[in-house]
């Protein structure tokens, strides 16, 4: 069974993708698949039929849309392979990111201690603004972990009224950079 998909749109051939494909695909977990969009004009079937490294049944191409050669944005790209992924949990990068194939394992202890669970969020490292450093420091990279489980209505208030919002609404879970069952 796959646990988790990392699906990866392209909109324009992308220089550390294929770097970033290998790096996944070098852990060895078999819940694992990733998908990748190829909506820069063919430039990804391409990339996957010459790179070596990249011939691993955990890694699938999703083509446009019949009759569709480019969506107008990365949310339609998006959108267009969320239906073709085979995970339990999908995950969404960008072309030039990476996500760990080992978030599996996080995946099942969080859902061990909460099996209602839905959403997964991970820290990354945050720039900080010039006006706000301390000394040399660029980024803040947190280092902890915890579980959180937080109250429905109040994740609904959040969500729907944009309460303790300002010019969004305030949600610290979503696919981009975390993973939703």
């Amino acid at each position: 069974m796959t646990l988790l998909s990392i699906c990866i749109p392209v909109m324009v051939p992308d220089p550390d993708l294929a770097a970033s494909l290998r790096q996944m695909l070098a852990s060895e977990r078999g819940d694992v698949e990733i998908l990748v969009g190829d909506f820069a004009g063919g430039a990804v079937a391409e990339l996957l039929q010459t790179e070596p490294g990249l011939g691993d049944t955990r890694l699938r191409l999703v083509p446009p849309a019949d009759g569709h050669e480019a969506l107008p944005d990365l949310a339609a790209c998006a959108n267009r392979m969320i239906p073709e992924a085979r995970g339990a949990w999908i995950c969404l990068i960008e072309a030039h990111d990476y996500a760990d194939p080992e978030i599996c394992a996080v995946i099942e202890a969080a859902t061990r201690r909460v099996p209602d669970a839905d959403a997964l969020s991970w820290g990354r490292a945050r720039h900080v603004p010039p006006a706000l450093r301390q000394g040399r420091d660029i980024a803040i990279i947190p280092t902890g972990s915890r579980l959180l489980a937080p109250e429905q209505a109040d994740a609904m208030r959040s969500q729907f009224y944009w309460e303790g919002a300002s010019d969004r609404p305030d949600c610290p879970f979503g696919a981009w950079h975390g993973a939703v069952r």
